[in-house]
C-alpha cells in the first residue's frame, strides 16, 4: 500500500500512516455529469480525475496509477466499450460504465470484456456510490493478489537459487569424503 505521508502519536510517539486515496477517472463528455460524478466520488473520500474523452484517460493512465474507470459509453471518438477493449486489462483496475440504454445482451458484451458494474442513467446517486466503493474494493483485492503473486514467484524463484547452491555444496562434500575433490581441505 502506498502512503502519501505520516503523523506521529503524541502520546506514545508511534507514526500513523494515511493512504493515498484511491483515483477514479470519469470519462463523460457532458460537463455536468463530470462535476456531479466528481463531487460524489470525492465525498466518498477518494480522489476523482474528470476527463471528457476516452483518449485523454488512455493518456492520463500512462502516468497515473488509476483504480476505477467510470466511463460514458457513448462518447465522441472513442465509446466505452472501445475504451475497455483498448485497456491492459492485466492490471488491477476495475471499469464502470454508465449508459441511457441497457439490455441483457449489452451488458453481458461488458461484461465479457472486464465490466465491473453497468448503470443505467438517469443515475441514482447512492447506487453509483455503492458502485464505487465496490468497484474501489475489488481494485483493492485485485492489487493485494497481483502483489502476492510477485512475492510467491520471487519466493519460488529463491528457493530454486538456494536448492542449486546446497546441490554443488553437497557435490563438494561428497567429493571430499569419497577422496574425489581436496579442493575444500587445500583452502
Amino acid at each position: 500500500m502506498r502512503f502519501h505521508g505520516t503523523k506521529v502519536d503524541g502520546t506514545r510517539g508511534r507514526r500513523l500512516e494515511t493512504p493515498m486515496p484511491h483515483k477514479v477517472v470519469i470519462i463523460d463528455d457532458d460537463a455536468n455529469i463530470r462535476n456531479i460524478f466528481k463531487k460524489l466520488i470525492e465525498k466518498a473520500g477518494y480522489e476523482a480525475i474528470p476527463v471528457e474523452r476516452a483518449e485523454e484517460a488512455i493518456d492520463l493512465s500512462k502516468h497515473q496509477k488509476v483504480a476505477v474507470y467510470v466511463v460514458d459509453y457513448q462518447l465522441p471518438g472513442m465509446n466505452g466499450e472501445e475504451f475497455i477493449e483498448r485497456h491492459d486489462l492485466g492490471t488491477s483496475v476495475a471499469f464502470m460504465v454508465t449508459a441511457a440504454e441497457v439490455t441483457q445482451e449489452f451488458m453481458a458484451r461488458l461484461f465479457s470484456k472486464g465490466m465491473v458494474f453497468v448503470i443505467k442513467k438517469p443515475i441514482v446517486p447512492q447506487m453509483f456510490m455503492v458502485c464505487i466503493s465496490r468497484a474501489v474494493s475489488l481494485h483493492i483485492l485485485l492489487e493485494t493478489n497481483k502483489q502476492q503473486k510477485e512475492v510467491i514467484e520471487e519466493t519460488a524463484q529463491i528457493s530454486d537459487d538456494v536448492s542449486g547452491m546446497l546441490e554443488g555444496v553437497v557435490k563438494s562434500i561428497k567429493g571430499v569424503v569419497e577422496g574425489k575433490d581436496d579442493s575444500i581441505l587445500s583452502s
